[in-house]
């Protein structure tokens, strides 16, 4: 296998359990990789999910490891560099306020007409998160079982997919993690939809964007490192 250039990572279910830090022997693993190659980690998340579960883990990094990593929060739509003191905005492709309104309108009204609005829900369904919208069906602290058991064969997302895509059709709506959202594509004048649910147990994406900016960061996924899987350890 020719030696790869950059290695990019999902974070939930793949480099830690949805929602928890980076433990420290992943740490220690993403350290040694990103001290040969660029190391990029891309997910629905918000920064704030970044620096927290994975750059307050690296505080023994050095200067030049610490170089070597790059941050695309919010399913590729901003990007930024780990510096010493903090991170560093590289870009950000906010939504325009009718791209959220419409957005906004759609998941919601198409998900409580097809009866998949909740109400006994673990926080926010819909959130803000500036370059996307996201939904989870059951809030966005929803326990990892519960949301893998919402929708285990895929029927609903399937179903609420196709609606909204209906009534937003100038925004791409694929299939893609365990949560949906609406976020502009970088590089490109299309904002991109995405709606997502959990995946079947066992299973683990290497990404969960399909923008063309987070095709060019892919081209080597954690099925070449199985030790940055938390559910292969």
């Amino acid at each position: 296998m020719p030696h790869p250039r950059l290695v990019a990572f999902d974070l939930d279910d793949t480099l830690a359990p949805s929602k928890t830090a980076i433990d420290p022997r992943t740490a220690r693993l993403l350290i040694e990789l990103a001290e040969r190659v660029e190391v990029a980690i891309i997910s629905g998340g918000q920064l704030e999910q970044f620096t927290t579960q994975v750059v307050s883990r690296l505080d023994h990094a050095s200067r030049e490891t610490l170089s070597h990593m790059h941050l695309l929060p919010t399913c590729g739509t901003q990007y930024y560099r780990v510096r010493p003191g903090g991170v560093e905005t590289v870009y950000a492709h906010p939504l325009s306020d009718d791209e959220k309104s419409r957005a906004l309108a759609a998941v919601e009204q198409e998900a409580r007409r097809l009866g998949f609005w909740e109400t006994d829900t673990w926080g926010d369904i819909l959130e803000d998160r500036g370059s996307q919208i996201t939904f989870s069906a059951l809030g966005q602290r929803a326990p990892l079982d519960a949301k893998r058991a919402w929708d285990p064969t895929g029927t609903k997302k399937n179903a609420l997919r196709a609606a909204v895509t209906e009534r937003i059709p100038d925004l791409e709506v694929p299939r893609v993690g365990r949560r949906a959202w609406t976020s502009r594509t970088a590089g490109s004048t299309r904002p991109t939809a995405c709606i997502s649910w959990p995946s079947r147990p066992g299973s683990h994406s290497t990404t969960c964007c399909s923008s063309e900016t987070a095709s060019t960061w892919t081209e080597t996924t954690t099925r070449c490192w199985p030790w940055a899987s938390s559910a292969e350890r």
